[in-house]
């Protein structure tokens, strides 16, 4: 048995106008008469034709993936629209494929909105196109819009129509253009929620690009660890001087005053002294980050860079015995 979705297929693309077929409605819309020609409502229902062209699509992102039918049916994951569209806005093309279905949207909404704005009263008659009866109406020549009357003329301009639509979609809404029509409103509204989804995913689409790759999160670890490296350094050097400077002074105030060892440090030096334990304190807290290896995602690589961390650790040490030596 077929699906559902196949003959919902079936009636919206088969159907269409035979030749030579023609037939003029009308009706009020708006307090406003406009009528319309069969041949241009089929016009607007065979565009949806335009869906095909999915099928390709998703037959072409599919098509790189070896035995894909094995691999469905071993996973049970439904290699279809929907899996589709998750490979299509988790890709590095998402951009360019999100921008071409807004075009397509808006050429298609565009023709669709030309067409539903246009009165078949207004239509040449030297292409021997019959009219309705009521054309000859004062409604159907004076068109009256939110207190405002006006001589309707159709805008034949398929760009001010796809322009009315990249407005719609981008809710900008200038205003130098506006719906005269229930079935332009319509189009309007669907061409509103498009390009709201489309926006999101757009959005959605650059946000994915700007995370970092393996390999810059890599760079940035290591860049993170050099720098922890640099201010462990300095904090070393710094905690040794304090050390160097705080025993000169001892032994000097001690010749010269007379004073136990250790007495004048106490009294004059304790801006020195709280120096010292402040860069202690900072020593503690760089080599406390660079032993916990919070930024590594597997257990592996924790492994790695912690015993990566520990030589530097070891060599953090012997360059400090090398300066104490010497």
């Amino acid at each position: 048995s077929r699906p559902l979705i196949f003959w919902i297929e079936i009636v919206v693309f088969a159907v269409h106008c035979p030749p030579q077929v023609t037939y003029i409605f009308g009706f009020q819309a708006m307090e406003n008469f406009i009528s319309y020609r069969l041949e241009t409502i089929f016009c607007c229902l065979n565009t949806l034709r335009i869906y095909l062209g999915w099928r390709v699509f998703e037959d072409w992102m599919l098509s790189d993936l070896p035995n894909r039918e094995t691999l469905s049916a071993f996973n049970e994951v439904k290699m279809g629209k929907s899996f589709v569209c998750k490979r299509v806005l988790n890709s590095w093309y998402s951009c360019i494929y999100i921008s071409i279905l807004w075009c397509t949207l808006i050429a298609l909404f565009g023709y669709w909105y030309r067409c539903v704005e246009l009165t078949a009263c207004q239509f040449p008659a030297n292409f021997g196109f019959t009219f309705h009866p009521d054309c000859k109406e004062e409604t159907a020549k004076t068109w009256t819009l939110f207190g405002n009357s006006f001589e309707k003329v159709n805008d034949l301009a398929y760009s001010n129509s796809c322009w009315l639509m990249f407005v719609t979609t981008t809710t900008l809404g200038y205003g130098e253009t506006y719906v005269s029509t229930h079935l332009g409103r319509f189009v309007s509204i669907l061409t509103g929620f498009s390009g709201l989804i489309l926006s999101s995913l757009m959005t959605a689409s650059l946000s994915a690009l700007l995370h970092w790759t393996p390999a810059e999160m890599s760079g940035n670890a290591v860049l993170a660890r050099q720098n922890l490296k640099c201010q462990i350094r300095k904090c070393a050097v710094l905690i040794i001087s304090n050390w160097r400077l705080r025993l000169l002074r001892r032994r000097s105030s001690a010749s010269i005053l007379g004073e136990p060892q250790g007495a004048s440090w106490e009294k004059n030096d304790e801006g020195l002294k709280l120096s010292q334990k402040s860069a202690a304190r900072d020593l503690r807290t760089l080599l406390q980050r660079m032993a916990a290896g919070e930024d590594t995602p597997g257990i592996s690589d924790k492994i790695i860079q912690l015993t990566s961390r520990l030589t530097d650790i070891e060599e953090i040490i012997d360059l400090i015995c090398y300066d104490l030596q010497h």
